[in-house]
């Protein structure tokens, strides 16, 4: 046999083993792959082989209640829960919940890279901002945020230095704690009343000149301040003291006498000399106020 044909044989051997290797490497890896598209695994151990062809693929850990990457070393790694810091989840605040990372409930809050100009990132979040749910800013003026024991309290509001136009987390006032709003110009003279439904109390408060105060039984019944506009409006207490009728004079509700209720009005001048009977006593409207009528006065 001629060294010619015997080299020709030993060539068609080797593509043959080669063949077979490549074939079966193959088919182990296509097994590996499949495994690794399945939906997800029970626990971290049921993972397949973090091998190259399958480098980048993630597959869901139903007890991390997340999900696992097959990194470059050969190792799956725990994939973050949290979204992409961008401009749809900018000053937005999330939890970390795959309990497999390091990080596993911490909040953190997209905001402005300290590290990169005009580049977004996520940050630790801090406990007025897991509070209120959001960087505090223009967007969240006025937002109301409590910790999860209610103990703590906040609202987003213009910072001290309001001509710097920032705003800033701040600690909530007793009343706004109530009313979950900032008593600004925009609610100015508004009524927020709050009820305990544990033992039936009530808060009520009043917004006036950017203060809240504590509102008056009238302006609880009324649920509006006494002004200029209202004055002479009667309202009927219908939650607080029993069968009371409030009238607004001057600026301020009032209890409203048994004239002014038969009369249905204050003693105006327009009414001067008018008379008016309530439970069997005459009154009769005299500079501004309602009196008892005299003898030889009737009506």
């Amino acid at each position: 046999m001629s060294l010619f044909r015997i080299s020709n044989q030993i060539l068609a051997l080797a593509a043959i083993l080669f063949a077979v290797i490549t074939f079966s490497a193959c088919s182990s890896d296509s097994e590996d792959s499949i495994n690794a598209s399945d939906v997800g695994v029970k626990t971290e151990a049921d993972l397949p082989i973090c091998r190259p062809n399958i480098e980048g693929e993630r597959i869901y850990v139903q007890e991390a209640t997340g999900y696992f990457i097959c990194d470059e070393n050969g190792f799956w790694d725990p994939v973050s829960s949290l979204p992409a810091c961008n401009a749809q989840t900018f000053h937005t605040v999330a939890r970390e919940r795959n309990k497999a990372s390091f990080h596993y409930n911490d909040v953190y809050a997209c905001d402005s890279s300290a590290s990169y100009k005009d580049s977004l990132a996520w940050r630790m979040a801090t406990e007025q901002e897991i509070a209120g749910g959001a960087v505090c800013d223009s967007s969240h003026y006025g937002l109301y945020g409590a910790d999860s024991n209610l103990y703590n309290s906040y609202m987003c509001d213009l910072s001290e230095d309001s001509s710097k136009g920032l705003y800033e987390w701040r600690s909530a006032t007793v009343a706004e704690k109530f009313t979950h709003k900032i008593c600004d110009t925009s609610r100015n003279l508004s009524i927020f009343v709050s009820y305990d439904t544990s033992d039936g109390s009530r808060a009520a408060y009043v917004c006036e000149s950017g203060e809240w105060n504590t509102a008056s039984n009238g302006e609880i019944a009324a649920m509006k301040a006494c002004t200029d506009k209202t004055n002479g409006e009667f309202v009927y207490d219908t939650a607080g003291r029993k069968n009371s009728v409030y009238v607004c004079d001057s600026l301020f509700w009032r209890i409203a006498t048994a004239a002014e209720i038969k009369a249905g009005s204050l003693c105006l001048e327009s009414l001067q000399g008018t008379f008016v009977s309530a439970k069997d006593t005459d009154y009769v409207c005299d500079r501004l106020k309602w009196r008892k009528a005299n003898d030889g006065e009737s009506l």
